[in-house]
């Protein structure tokens, strides 16, 4: 590709609202162009290097026996595209004979809840790959797993990206979903938080954290008693003013489960959640419990109907038949003379004891974990991290299959539910977190595997006309060994050439010029290295293929 036929334009200066180092460069070079807050078009060097990275994926992962498909169209979710995988799957899935079943699909994702600031990393729509499993049995799927985690990972590793593989669990997949993992980059700032120990190497996402809990001295139950608390609607407040600990109260949470979707929800299910009051709520473990499609916090008219008041509401007292769940976390039933709402508005209860006062549809581990809480396995303060989800693996629940109707009919001719597998790896937040990785002062210094060119071939003209035609025979050996060059035939001077070359960012830059080829000769530079090499013209685009071989 001729630079002077490209359609881009490098910058001196990104735009001001740009924070991040990558993605200034990502603009100045010319890959993306900032459009609405959080969207980017992609112009021809940024959609060649997306191509790239897919093309690197679809290579290095296990796809030998997947089949392309596209389910739907247009942007969707994980849950939506699982969702209308299994709808276009059922009414052809019949016999254990089709399986395995492998599928995979390039898709877009909108984001409604994008952050502008990170750009690639968290935009408003990107680009994903995304491969569905169908297998016989949970044991042949957790092998395809394994191929799957063990390919992502070299790849990740071969691209320079020390990411930590979490264990991570959406709840849409039911409560009796498999092992399923995220892969984070760590990025202060970034969308996606998890849970680690130092000490023993415990990572999880808070969709899945758990943490020792501290053994509760037993104390004596004492006697109910309401007591006025008027401006006290928050745990914080209300500790405050009866000078006791949050770790003394219990919160109430009321959220609604969702079947179906919250546009056209089939069945919605009012859950009262109780934890301690210093502890947040893990709504990823209630909507597993309650095998929901999604989440929404209650109405004031939702949480009154069942004869709760916002605010000061107490699962003491609450309506008979009222349809509502209520759930408390397995530490409540050991903490003794709990402070409650008293579902009346200014009034808290003391003394509250699950057992005596109060009993749940179901006690479970329903609190979320915190820095500083205990690891589950060793007992070390776990640690708080920030970064950038790249991948996930979800291994499907039997539920999930039941949900959708999935069956096959089996040797033994019944019908079986199928094990699922799903994979989705962030091609565009990839492709940033190469860009804040992988530069440095000058510019962009992308792997050659994702870069949209291999060699940025720079040609200094001078008078005598006997340079390009050299140029462009060095570009035909290039090509001819599979290397892709971007050939800088512009009449700009040597200083500009260079200087978009190292924005750009291609692993490898050769220089023909007059002198260089009174020599015979040409400059050869890897994009990080300090001082060109010269190197044979005959033996150029051998050397340059050995180069990148090696990098």
């Amino acid at each position: 590709m001729r630079l002077s036929r490209l359609f881009n334009l490098t910058l001196r200066e990104s735009p001001a609202e740009i924070n991040l180092p990558g993605l200034q460069y990502l603009v100045r070079a010319g890959y993306l162009q900032p459009l609405a807050s959080g969207a980017f078009a992609y112009l021809p060097l940024g959609w060649l290097a997306l191509e790239n990275t897919f093309r690197l994926l679809e290579k290095r992962l296990p796809l030998e026996q997947a089949q392309p498909a596209a389910f739907s169209e247009g942007p969707l979710s994980l849950a939506q595209a699982t969702q209308q995988a299994a709808e276009a799957i059922r009414p052809r899935l019949r016999s254990y004979r089709q399986l395995p079943l492998q599928f995979y699909r390039r898709g877009q994702v909108v984001s409604p809840d994008y952050r502008a600031s990170l750009g690639l990393l968290d935009s408003r729509s990107g680009y994903t790959l995304d491969i569905f499993w169908l297998q016989s049995n949970p044991e042949h799927l957790r092998q395809d797993g394994s191929h799957f985690q063990s390919a992502l990972e070299s790849t990740l590793v071969d691209l320079g990206l020390p990411v930590v593989r979490v264990e991570d669990a959406p709840g849409w997949l039911g409560a009796d979903s498999g092992a399923s993992y995220a892969w984070l980059m760590p990025f202060p700032g970034g969308q996606d938080t998890w849970f680690a120990c130092p000490a023993c190497g415990y990572h999880a996402t808070p969709a899945v954290g758990r943490f020792r809990r501290e053994s509760v001295p037993i104390e004596p139950l004492l006697p109910m008693e309401k007591v006025a608390t008027p401006h006290c609607p928050t745990i914080e407040s209300l500790a405050q003013l009866l000078c006791v600990p949050t770790s003394r109260t219990a919160k109430a949470v009321f959220l609604v489960a969702v079947t179906g979707s919250l546009e056209a929800p089939k069945k919605q299910v009012l859950v009262f959640a109780v934890v301690r009051g210093d502890m947040p709520v893990n709504a990823d473990a209630i909507l597993r419990l309650m095998n929901a499609d999604a989440l929404r916090p209650a109405t004031d008219v939702e949480i009154q109907s069942i004869g709760a008041v916002p605010g000061y509401a107490s699962p003491v007292g609450l309506l008979k038949d009222s349809g509502c769940q209520v759930i408390v976390d397995r530490l409540i039933p050991q903490c003794a003379n709990l402070v409650s709402g008293a579902n009346d508005a200014g009034y808290h209860l003391l003394n509250v004891n699950y057992g005596r006062d109060y009993t749940a549809h179901q006690v479970a581990e329903i609190a979320g974990v915190q820095a500083g809480a205990s690891c589950p396995s060793c007992g070390a303060p776990l640690e708080r991290y920030e970064g950038v989800r790249l991948a996930s693996w979800l291994a499907g629940a039997e539920s999930f299959a039941s949900r959708w109707d999935l069956a096959y009919f089996g040797e033994d001719t019944l019908p079986h539910p199928p094990a699922l597998g799903f994979a989705r790896v962030e091609v565009s937040r990839l492709l940033g977190i190469l860009a804040e990785q992988q530069q440095d002062e000058r510019g962009l210094c992308l792997p050659d595997k994702v870069a949209p060119f291999a060699v940025h071939l720079v040609m200094l003209a001078g008078k005598s006309g006997i340079v390009e035609p050299q140029a462009i025979e060095l570009v035909s050996q290039l090509e001819a060994l599979g290397v892709t060059v971007l050939f800088d035939d512009r009449s700009e001077s040597a200083g500009v050439k260079f200087n978009d070359a190292d924005l750009i960012g291609s692993p490898l830059r050769i220089t023909i010029s007059e002198r260089s080829l009174k020599n015979q000769c040409v400059e050869v530079k890897s994009r990080r290295a300090v001082e060109p090499v010269s190197v044979p013209y005959a033996e150029a685009a051998s050397k340059a293929l050995a180069i990148l071989k090696q990098q």
